[in-house]
């Protein structure tokens, strides 16, 4: 699993056969709001040891253990058992463009930056675009070597989760 972290909130991302979730964990006072893809769960946590966090969610108590091997979490939520592990860099990137060259925001923000013109050739791993989102900033990049064919956001604009960022032409 990899993690990002803020004062207040922690970044999440695990894989799950071919696709990458990202967890996102806010806290807002004394509760812990969750959001998973476009769920959001306001949790309030009860007590937590080392390997066992009790929380309530919409008026229900659970229990989740926890357990690590390496790379891989499992966790136990009231029995109903999940397997997260560290993803795998080739698979996310393969789930994340389909074999398409379009870049997308991986959630609502504002443009801060462009780093590159229409036309320009970047390396895989080179930083695109800046986008800023609830006082992080998350770095776009290529995701392989090729050209910039197409720019379809400026800075300062507002973007929404899922929208176009870039439009990349592999030059393999």
């Amino acid at each position: 699993m990899e993690y990002e972290s803020h004062p207040k909130m922690e970044i999440i991302s695990y894989q799950l056969g071919d696709e990458v979730q990202v967890v996102r964990l806010e806290r807002v006072g004394d509760a812990v709001q969750v959001v998973i893809a476009d769920r959001i769960y306001d949790v309030q946590i009860n007590h937590v040891r080392s390997d066992e966090i009790t929380f309530t969610h919409a008026g229900r108590r659970h229990t989740a253990h926890m357990a690590s091997d390496g790379t891989t979490r499992y966790i136990a939520i009231d029995g109903d058992g999940h397997e997260l592990r560290k993803p795998d860099p080739r698979r996310a990137r393969r789930q994340q463009h389909h074999g398409e060259d379009n870049l997308s925001a991986s959630m609502p923000g504002q443009i801060t930056r462009v780093l590159v013109d229409e036309g320009d050739a970047v390396q895989r791993g080179q930083p695109l675009i800046v986008l800023e989102a609830m006082k992080m900033e998350i770095k776009i990049t290529a995701p392989h070597d090729g050209r910039v064919a197409k720019l379809l956001v400026k800075p300062g604009q507002i973007v929404d989760r899922g929208q176009r960022l870039i439009e990349m032409k592999n030059e393999q």
